[in-house]
């Protein structure tokens, strides 16, 4: 029987080429002419796009292999090559310019003008708030200056690694320690990003390929949370951390949050809608809104500024002065941080059992575990009623702690 392309990274992980053969290529049904290539005597297994050019004449691409692009980069650029020849623009050339882009990039530094370039790109980015783009610059200005006589493409995994080592160590201008090494691995991440979405280098990013930061795995504990919600207090901080608690979003979600975002607010079936441009992996995202959540936002909504299109901060951008009031907090400052609130969430609601893991993951917008790879891509299931079920029964979960009443005697708190 003819085998196909698995759908999941697992899969491709424990693929294995047949014992009978001594080449093969496993094609995708998901999407024509993309495959992956598994050889004998040759020990990369290679991710490829097979086409019929303009002339008819069959053609093929190599898209990298499995150890540095993963299934869901390989199948993505397979299908941005079937829509280019759909198009009629033969995928080959696309490649051949960009390699040839690369190889004109293999000598341009580190620091120079694609640094400039990069730098003022995020500078015209209305998302980048002056405070982020102020610490970008900072990094790949300083924290960074020793890459900045170093070719882009010569740059190496093993130098960012040591300079991450020496940034953790808290030093004079950056002793902030390891978030500072944080921030600048943050940092110099992104620039290669764009870099390869640019068409400036073919290589892989250094970053990435590294694994360079460990998982993080912190969450707040039942106490921890009982502490974060009183001493958060009732203003925009206070309303953006208890509602990041409640919903599991990510904090640019919350806090540049827009009231045309918000739907039904009088309703129980209230809902954020948040669009693919607000998310982080572009793919719009429903928030169904359990009833505290839906409480701390009709106040909001009473104490409104008129004409005013953010839910929080003074300008319609949103919040942005987290660090100043992450202090009245009762939790050391440096054990914890506003994203752990997220994967709070996350962990809380497995271990009480709310909704299964696939509703967790589909609840914070995730595409991994059962629906990550290619077949994440054909089968979005949202679980929309059994996602508002989850936020109802962790808010009544938090609420319990919260604000813990004498049985029968059950009191909402206040927003």
């Amino acid at each position: 029987m003819k085998r196909i392309l698995p759908t999941n990274q697992k899969g491709i992980d424990a693929l294995q080429l047949d014992p009978t053969k001594s080449d093969e290529i496993l094609w995708s049904d998901a999407l024509p002419g993309f495959g992956l290539r598994l050889r004998r005597d040759v020990k990369k297994r290679k991710w490829i796009y097979q086409y019929d050019d303009v002339a008819g004449k069959t053609r093929r691409i190599d898209l990298g292999d499995t150890v540095t692009v993963k299934l869901a980069q390989a199948f993505d650029a397979a299908r941005k090559a079937a829509a280019d020849r759909i198009n009629d623009i033969d995928p080959r050339q696309i490649r051949d310019e960009k390699t040839k882009a690369a190889t004109k990039a293999a000598n341009s530094l580190f620091g120079g003008s694609f640094l400039d370039e990069y730098l003022n790109a995020r500078r015209l980015d209305p998302k980048i708030a002056d405070k982020k783009l102020a610490n970008i610059t900072r990094h790949l200005r300083s924290s960074w200056a020793c890459l900045h006589d170093v070719p882009v493409a010569q740059v190496t995994t093993a130098q960012i690694r040591a300079r991450l080592a020496e940034l953790r160590i808290p030093n004079g201008f950056h002793s902030g320690g390891r978030y500072a090494a944080d921030d600048a691995q943050s940092a110099i991440k992104t620039y290669f990003g764009w870099l390869i979405k640019e068409g400036k280098l073919v290589a892989g990013n250094p970053v990435i390929d590294g694994r360079l930061k460990e998982k993080r795995a912190r969450f707040l504990s039942s106490s921890e949370i009982v502490t974060l919600w009183n001493d958060s207090g009732d203003g925009d901080y206070g309303c953006i951390v208890k509602l990041l608690l409640l919903t599991g979003c990510r904090l640019s979600e919350i806090s540049e949050l827009q009231w045309s975002e918000i739907s039904d607010l009088e309703l129980d079936q209230a809902q954020i809608e948040l669009s693919g441009n607000r998310t982080k992996n572009g793919l719009p995202h429903i928030v169904p809104l359990c009833l505290q959540a839906r409480r701390i936002l009709r106040d909001l909504w009473t104490r409104r500024t008129e004409g005013k299109l953010a839910v929080f901060g003074n300008t319609d951008r949103g919040f942005q002065n987290f660090s100043r009031d992450k202090k009245r907090i009762g939790i050391a400052a440096d054990t914890w941080r506003l994203h752990d609130i997220r994967r709070t969430f996350v962990t809380h609601c497995n271990e009480q059992g709310f909704g299964g893991a696939e509703v967790i993951e589909a609840a914070v917008n995730h595409v991994s575990g059962t629906k990550a790879g290619v077949a994440g891509v054909y089968n979005r299931a949202k679980y929309l009623p059994q996602r508002r079920a989850l936020y109802d029964q962790w808010g009544a979960w938090v609420e319990k702690r919260v604000n813990p009443q004498p049985e029968g005697n059950v009191v909402p708190f206040a927003a």
